[in-house]
């Protein structure tokens, strides 16, 4: 009895458990935490940006894959006082492995994300 009393309880706990996580992670979620993290980025929020970076570099949690817009990020944390060596890895790394094109595309946003950021910081 006492086995299938844990037994129960432990599945009533996982089953409470997974039902938390889903309440937590889900789509509308993600979504509101992906724009939140835009809006800081974009008002000057140095790791918010990393984290934007490194969402469309690596496919993260609701935010696409996204080579060009990690690039651009890249180079718009360059610009920071607190960028330091690993971001400068990080640019060589992602930006390194854009053709031509699509690093001058890349450079053409990331000079956008830099007048939207001075115009939201004023």
């Amino acid at each position: 009895m006492a086995y299938i009393f844990k037994t129960q309880c432990r599945i009533n706990v996982a089953a409470a458990l997974a039902t938390s996580l889903m309440l937590i992670f889900t789509p509308a979620r993600a979504a509101e935490k992906l724009a939140d993290l835009k809006q800081k980025a974009l008002a000057g929020d140095y790791q918010a940006q990393r984290n934007l970076a490194f969402g469309y570099s690596d496919k993260f949690s609701d935010q696409n894959k996204n080579p060009v817009l990690a690039c651009a990020w890249r180079m718009v944390i360059l610009t920071t006082e607190q960028a330091d060596e690993t971001d400068m890895s990080n640019y060589n790394t992602y930006c390194g492995k854009l053709p031509p094109g699509l690093l001058s595309i890349a450079q053409m946003k990331a000079e956008l994300l830099l007048r939207r950021i001075d115009t939201l910081q004023q």
